[in-house]
């Protein structure tokens, strides 16, 4: 994309999870405003996946952590992704402005979800 921000999260489904991030723009519900705006600006076509690296899921034994949950947020902290001038992993855990630029509830999100997708929500307001 040409302001080079990046998203990053983790997953054990790379693709089925990049799928998902699509969906969700698509239809108009991602849970991150400005990567939702910058969608809308640009296109389906500004945007590129990548997987940035694997990471064995094990548990870091001096620190207690999970190894992919470490090095996410080392991903993260490398590109700052979580400035918005950076990237898109920042966010409000409990309310996200969408289009019509009102607040809305987890549980409105889910059911705009549902209804556009066809399908439940799961994890999705919950990945980084």
């Amino acid at each position: 994309m040409n302001n080079k921000k990046v998203y990053i999260g983790k997953t054990i489904y790379p693709h089925g999870r990049w799928k998902n991030h699509l969906n969700q723009l698509r239809a108009g519900i991602h849970p991150v405003k400005l990567l939702q705006e910058d969608y809308r600006n640009y296109g389906e076509a500004a945007f590129d996946f990548s997987v940035i690296c694997t990471v064995e899921q094990t548990l870091n034994q001096s620190t207690g952590n999970n190894k992919d949950s470490e090095e996410e947020k080392r991903q993260m902290a490398i590109r700052k992704s979580y400035l918005p001038e950076y990237g898109y992993n920042y966010r409000d855990k409990y309310f996200y402005p969408l289009k019509d630029r009102r607040l809305h509830t987890l549980e409105e999100l889910q059911d705009k979800y549902r209804k556009a997708i066809g399908k439940e929500p799961n994890d999705f307001m919950e990945v980084i």
